[in-house]
Order: structure tokens, then sequence, then C-alpha cells
């Protein structure tokens, strides 16, 4: 127990760490530099992040899994493969995503390139590799503090000077570091893979084996875009209520994030006193039990939130809370169940159809529904896609228990 609340301690300390330096860069930034100047940073970053997906080539979904349940020489080796690959392609997308940026930005171009590079290069990280081996504490220290010394700095040098490429140039000089240190952390550390692996040939044979993690994060993160885009197209209107509401939600998954990373190295590191079928079974029951209270939070307590946070200017009824909270409860357990459990299992593809069957059903639900209720019948439409996920996502449990460990272990 002391281990586990010791590890929890150091991914909170990481989680809080991460949304409060955010929430003081965003509103110094509009301060200091300007809406305008803001709102070019904001597309870059949006590029941003669509173009880290893919320089993170999957790893950043299902690493902390692969890392999890492989032996010293592997986890070198995965994490050599992972460089490697993720060396050779950054430059590439990270180029196309800064011409992106730079040609959506009506102002301050410039400033919107460097902002993308900054979040796409993040893709080049070892966080995924800390949280698969159960090291939080180098999570915080090598990957955390550089990045966050670089948006305080770069903050600090944007009160000073009022310039918003210093602060540009800072942060994404702390998030380079961020990258590089983390590396050199992983690859120095431990058993040494042979020498022989460290090529390209070997490098993109790992990357063809994460063709599911990557289905699964392209089509999760698409749709999780899409209701918003649909809301602008179809009911304009109802934009501010769903985008507070989805807030919300992003809040409410946030709180969750220590004991997932912890979950996510913990299950697959089986030990004969504590099979896998044991850890599995314990967090999808531990899952199940804490999504109710984190659900029917969000619904009964959303209309007062939305409320407090908007300064009483947007208000969201308690219809679209409750479809939010149906959502928020269902995304914690598939988190556990398929991040944490199925991926430790080695069913990467069980969770890719999972979450393409979510996509499937929920996309013409929103163009059907959105037209008539606005930002309810959207939430609705999310709530139901992951109901559908977290339903193939158990069944898909069961069915990989029974097949690989046997009748008993269902």
């Amino acid at each position: 127990m002391k281990r586990f609340l010791a590890k929890l301690s150091w991914y909170t300390a990481t989680m809080l760490a991460n949304s409060s330096i955010g929430l003081l860069v965003v509103p110094v930034t509009i301060y200091v530099a300007g809406a305008a100047e803001w709102g070019a940073i904001a597309v870059g970053q949006s590029v941003g992040s669509i173009a880290t997906i893919f320089v993170a080539l999957g790893w950043g979904y299902n690493g902390p899994s692969l890392i999890g349940r492989a032996n010293p020489v592997e986890r070198q080796t995965i994490a050599i493969h992972s460089i490697v690959a993720r060396a050779v392609t950054a430059p590439f997308i990270t180029a196309g995503a800064a011409i992106v940026a730079y040609l959506l930005a009506p102002t301050l171009p410039w400033a919107a390139v460097i902002a993308c590079i900054t979040i796409s290069l993040g893709g080049l990280g070892m966080s995924w590799y800390f949280v698969g081996d159960g090291q939080p504490k180098k999570l915080f220290i090598w990957d955390g503090v550089p990045r966050w010394t670089g948006n305080l700095v770069g903050v600090a040098a944007l009160w000073v000077w009022h310039d918003i490429y210093i602060f540009l140039w800072i942060q994404l000089a702390g998030g380079v570091l961020a990258s590089a240190i983390s590396c050199i952390v992983v690859i120095s550390q431990g058993v040494r893979s042979p020498r022989h692996t460290w090529n390209l040939r070997e490098a993109f044979r790992g990357v063809r084996s994460q063709l599911h993690a990557g289905i699964t994060v392209v089509t999760a993160t698409t749709f999780a875009s899409l209701p918003t885009l649909v809301i602008a197209a179809l009911a304009p209107a109802s934009v501010p209520v769903y985008a507070l509401g989805e807030r919300l939600v992003r809040f409410a998954l946030m709180g969750i994030t220590p004991f997932l990373q912890w979950v996510q190295g913990w299950v697959p590191r089986a030990t004969p006193e504590k099979p896998v079928v044991w850890r599995i079974r314990w967090a999808t029951r531990v899952a199940c039990v804490g999504a109710l209270p984190l659900g029917l939070a969000v619904a009964l307590l959303g209309p007062f939130a939305g409320h407090l946070l908007s300064a009483g200017v947007v208000e969201l009824p308690f219809a679209l809370t409750v479809a939010f909270g149906v959502a928020v409860a269902m995304s914690a357990v598939s988190r556990v169940v398929g991040m944490a459990c199925l991926l430790a299992l080695g069913a990467d593809r069980a969770v890719a159809i999972s979450a393409v069957l979510g996509a499937i059903v929920g996309t013409p639900l929103l163009f059907v529904l959105v037209p008539v209720y606005g930002a309810i019948g959207a939430a609705s439409s999310l709530a139901l896609a992951e109901v559908i996920v977290v339903v193939y996502q158990v069944i898909a449990l069961r069915r990989t228990l029974g097949r690989e460990l046997g009748p008993t272990a269902v």
C-alpha cells in the first residue's frame, strides 16, 4: 500500500503540475500579448496536437502495456526502436504540420509555426516508457520538469519583454530538452539491447506492430473532435454550451489520470502471487466502482460547475450533463479495460475495433440528433458511442482471458 500511494502521489503531482501550469500560461499570454496573438498560437497548437499523434506512432497509447509486460532487454529494444523510427519520421510530419499552421493562421503565422513545432515534437518524448515501467518519479523529473521550466521561464520572459517570439522559442527549447533528456535516461538505464537491433529495418518492423494502436488513436481523436465541428456547421448557437460541457468532461477524466497511469504499468507486471488475471479483475472492479460516482458528479453538479466556470454566461441543461455523465463513466471504464487490461494481454486489435465501432455508431447519430437537439444531441451521441466501446471491450476481455488463460480465468 505504501508503494502504491507513493507512485500515485508522483502521478498526481505530474497531473497537477501539467494542469496548473497550463491554466497559468493561457491567461498570462492573452493578457500580455493579446487575443489575436493567442489565437495564432492556439491555431498552431491545434495543428501540432494532430501532428503529434503521428509523430508518436502509437507508442503513447499502447507503449505502457508493451513496456509493462516486457523483460529488461525487451524494454530497451522497444525503446530504441521507437526512438529511431520517430526520429526518422518526425521531421517530415512536423514540417508538413508547420506548413499547415502557417497557412491557417491569418495573423502571426510564424508564431503559429513555432507553437505547432513545440507540440508536434512532444511525440518524441518517453513519458509512456516511464508509465509502463512504473517510474512516476522519473516521469516527473526527467520529462515534466524541463517542459514546465520552459513554459514558466517563457511566461516570465513574455511578462518582462512583451515579445511573443521569446516566449515561444523558450517554450520550444523546454519541450525539446524534455524529450532529449527522457530519451537519454531511458537508453542509458538497465540492460543494453543488442547493437544489431539499432537500425532502421528493425525499428520500422516494430512500427508495423503499432498498426492497431495507430488506428485506435486516430479514430478516437477524430471522433472526439467531430461533435464540435458538426455543431458548428448544423447548430452554431449550441457551440458554447457543448464546448463548456466538454471542458467539464476533460476535467473529470483528468482526475483519474494518476490511477490510469499507475494501473497501465501495474497490470502487465504479473507475479506468481498476483497473476495477470487477479490484477485485471481488481483493476476492472475498481474502475466500475469508481466510474459510477464520477459520472454522477458530472451529471448532478455539471449545471452548477458550468455556471461557475462561465460566470453565469453559459448555462448547461441537466439533460446535457446527464449525457456527459454517462460518457465520463463509460470512458473511465474503457480506459482501464482497454488501455490497461486488453493491451496487457496483447489484444490491440480488439481495442482498435472497439474505437472504430464507437465511431461508426456515434458519427451518424451526430448528424441526426444535432440538428434537432443541438448540444444535447451531440452529448447523447458521444455517450452512446462510449457505451458501445465499453460493451465490446468487456466482451473481448472475457473472450481473450478464456482463450489465453483457460475457462477458469473468465
